[in-house]
């Protein structure tokens, strides 16, 4: 959940596509997660760092997939 947030530079509804959740769903689990509504997202300073770092994701979740 983090890594997405932090790839959706905190855009939480991107996040929850991302991860196939809805919106609601992902504040709640951050909620408990975190023990308050604050979540941390980190913005990447370079767009192309974000773009490599999504692609590992996407990847990753893919490979997931075939299991």
């Amino acid at each position: 959940m983090e890594e997405a947030l932090r790839l959706t530079t905190g855009n939480k509804s991107a996040a929850t596509r991302m991860l196939g959740l809805k919106r609601t769903t992902l504040v709640a689990k951050l909620r408990r997660k975190n023990g308050s509504i604050q979540e941390s997202t980190v913005m990447a300073s370079d767009r192309t760092d974000r773009d490599e770092l999504f692609s590992e994701f996407i990847a990753a979740a893919d490979s997931r997939k075939d299991t």
